[in-house]
């Protein structure tokens, strides 16, 4: 898949998911430009300078900023396998699980705040989810290359598997019976986000250890999703001290 944007490209050559790089002749040289050009050699991977069209014929203008790149996504794991990976790398690990985010740039955000947090994984459902696509890549700003993910075909299931490794399930709601500062979020965590409009679907919500929410003094009743997903996610990062 083909991907544009600097910061995006720089992150796929540090995990090592690109195989070729373009940029384009009309590109104004700077300090980020030459760290991909160099980072490129140092891994073998080949650069090329084209024109503009040759680039558009892969990236779009708005989001390439005259770089592009030819990258492997990370491979998505079944929740058991990554719950074996994620077991032996952390006793107390921080999850993500999101219920059918459907906006790439909300997926694509969400992934970025999981990165910054310190999130061991995060879990998709398979169905109505964004895919991830170039317009993930660049709202993530390259960080799902630095994720561990995986995909559940049913979510309340992956929930049920999850409280049964001991890991404390919370879903974010905004009618939820304690806020996210009345909990602990220390220990073994998954906070799950759910779909723009919707929330966390019923099930899901039942299966889940806690309803928390995120105490509101305007008048506007819900955020975003990826804004509420980044509180909770720092506040768990707060409580941990990173």
């Amino acid at each position: 898949m083909w991907i544009g944007g600097r910061r995006p490209v720089i992150e796929a050559l540090r995990a090592g998911s690109a195989s070729r790089i373009l940029v384009a002749r009309e590109s104004r040289p700077g300090p980020t430009t030459t760290e991909i050009r160099t980072s490129a050699q140092a891994c073998g991977i080949p650069c090329s300078d084209v024109s503009r069209e040759e680039l558009r014929r892969h990236v779009a203008d708005e989001v390439s900023q005259g770089v592009a790149a030819d990258v492997r996504l990370p491979e998505l794991l079944s929740v058991s396998r990554l719950m074996d990976d994620v077991a032996a790398a952390d006793p107390a690990p921080l999850l993500l699980l999101l219920d059918r985010i459907q906006d790439p740039r909300n997926l694509g955000s969400l992934l970025r705040t999981a990165d910054a947090a310190g999130v061991n994984a995060v879990v998709m459902t398979e169905h109505g989810t964004a895919p991830l696509s170039a317009t993930t890549v660049k709202a993530s700003s390259g960080a799902l290359f630095h994720l561990r993910l995986a995909q559940a075909s049913n979510l309340s299931r992956a929930v049920e598997a999850l409280r049964a490794a001991g890991v404390w399930t919370y879903a974010l709601d905004e009618s939820g019976d304690q806020t996210i500062y009345d909990v602990d979020l220390k220990g073994s965590t998954a906070i799950i986000v759910g779909s723009e409009g919707r929330g966390v679907q019923r099930l899901v919500g039942q299966r889940a250890d806690v309803r928390i929410s995120i105490p509101m003094a305007g008048r506007v009743e819900s955020l975003n999703a990826s804004v509420a997903g980044a509180i909770a996610l720092f506040e768990a990062a707060r409580q941990r001290g990173q």
